[in-house]
């Protein structure tokens, strides 16, 4: 997985447990493909608000992880 080059790279991420990490990527490939999925279902609404929303969220948590 590219999170140990990702913590190389940034001093912000070294402060930041890699399962933590790992869970956030999990989470926003989730949203992703639930996303796309609707999208080439030909939904109608693919929940784009959903897909914001989940993807503020996950932001959201993040940050409060690494400046908590």
């Amino acid at each position: 997985m590219l999170i140990p080059l990702l913590k190389k790279e940034r001093e912000s991420l070294r402060i930041v447990y890699s399962l933590v990490l790992q869970n956030l990527v999990d989470c926003l490939e989730k949203a992703f493909k639930a996303f796309f999925r609707r999208c080439k279902a030909g939904a109608k609404n693919p929940a784009f608000l959903d897909f914001v929303l989940s993807i503020a969220t996950i932001a959201s948590a993040f940050l409060k992880v690494i400046f908590l």
